[in-house]
């Protein structure tokens, strides 16, 4: 929900129209080499949505593409060929598409912009 509420418009036609579960299938899990955020998941976002109002898993797969910046304790941003993974403490997702597939092509990647 908070990459969503990044754009108002598409979260209001999401809601609108689909029932959401509580999870998503995230395609990046950042490494234990990076101190402070090992285990931590990264867009792109994939999860199964329904219909509002019916029972049944649609075969419609909601897809959240995301770009991603690592942060230092300042809040600033990390070149990691620079400064290095130890400076790394948090990480920045930024909604920038949403798609919606036939369930059929769930086995594919995204084609994230």
């Amino acid at each position: 929900m908070p990459l969503l509420d990044q754009k108002p418009q598409v979260k209001e036609f999401i809601l609108q129209n689909f029932d959401l579960p509580n999870g998503a299938w995230a395609e990046v899990r950042i490494g234990s080499h990076f101190k402070h955020l090992g285990g931590k998941r990264l867009g792109p976002y994939t999860v199964q949505v329904r219909p509002k109002g019916t029972h049944e898993i649609s075969p419609v797969v909601l897809t959240l593409c995301t770009t991603y910046q690592f942060l230092d304790r300042n809040g600033a941003s990390v070149d990691l060929d620079v400064a290095g993974r130890a400076d790394v403490v948090d990480v920045r997702e930024k909604l920038v598409s949403v798609q919606l597939r036939e369930a059929r092509e769930m086995d594919t990647r995204p084609a994230c912009p």
